[in-house]
């Protein structure tokens, strides 16, 4: 399962999924998991946190990030909002 796609510039998928490790950790959750698909440049992740507010936390603070990334939250079907 997941609720986040993650892009990034190709080859960079392991710093981009140490970098939002780092992010998610300092938003709380210590437990995301990052999985690195067959696609080059693109990541997908497991967080508790809401990926609504993650994306819009993450937009405010691109400015100090090292990577260049993008980060979307994934519609679950099965969710009770959709």
């Amino acid at each position: 399962m997941m609720n986040l796609i993650i892009t990034c510039a190709r080859h960079l998928e392991e710093d981009t999924g140490e970098e939002l490790r780092d992010i998610l950790d300092e938003l709380g959750d210590s437990e995301i998991e990052v999985s690195i698909s067959d696609m080059s440049g693109i990541l997908t992740a497991q967080t508790k946190l809401d990926p609504i507010e993650v994306v819009k936390k993450n937009e405010r603070d691109v400015t100090g990030s090292t990577l260049e990334h993008k980060i979307l939250p994934q519609n679950n079907p099965h969710s009770k909002s959709n």
